[in-house]
């Protein structure tokens, strides 16, 4: 009972798992345990991106666990020289504001990082509703995680195209 789990804490208890066993909740209570980062089951970099896939459904308590370590996992990705983040919801089971809410929140954290480019990987209908979120609205909607790819390499070859003519009006005085 919660009683027993409190007096156990408080008599230096690392934590308490009770049965019926929750096994995302037992699984993040040893990672605490063992000081290891949980965000690891969410997070996971790829080639050069940072994918984060949204798991099928969501309970109070993953949607902590993965607010909890949002941003340091956005910080540690950036000081890896990974500035692409893909972020996938088709194994989401239900579109809910759980769901919403973590995402949201990924955008609130990537917006101060103007230099995070984000896709996201969406089917029907729901890939317009992300790009509503505040700090989500110039995110690129992707069908698949191929899709993804081409975006950032379409995006990266827009910003190529778009130094090219400041670079060329920097020259040009030289010239003459």
């Amino acid at each position: 009972d919660e009683e027993s789990q409190t007096r156990a804490i408080e008599a230096g208890f690392a934590e308490c798992i009770s049965k019926p066993f929750d096994l995302i909740k037992a699984e993040a209570a040893l990672y605490e345990v063992m000081q290891l980062d949980s965000s690891e089951r969410y997070f996971k970099v790829e080639e050069d991106y940072l994918y984060f896939e949204l798991p099928e459904e969501f309970t109070n308590f993953i949607v902590n666990d993965i607010q909890e370590n949002i941003e340091s996992r956005i910080h540690n990705t950036i000081n890896e020289g990974i500035l692409k983040i893909v972020i996938d919801t088709t194994p989401l089971l239900e579109m809910d504001e759980a769901a919403v809410e973590v995402v949201g929140h990924l955008a609130e954290a990537l917006e101060k990082l103007p230099m995070m480019r984000v896709a996201i990987i969406a089917e029907g209908e729901d890939g317009d509703m992300w790009n509503n979120l505040d700090g989500a609205e110039e995110w690129g909607i992707c069908q698949n995680i191929a899709e993804a790819k081409e975006y950032f390499e379409q995006e990266h070859e827009y910003e190529t195209e778009e130094e090219t003519p400041a670079a060329e009006e920097e020259e040009a005085p030289a010239e003459e």
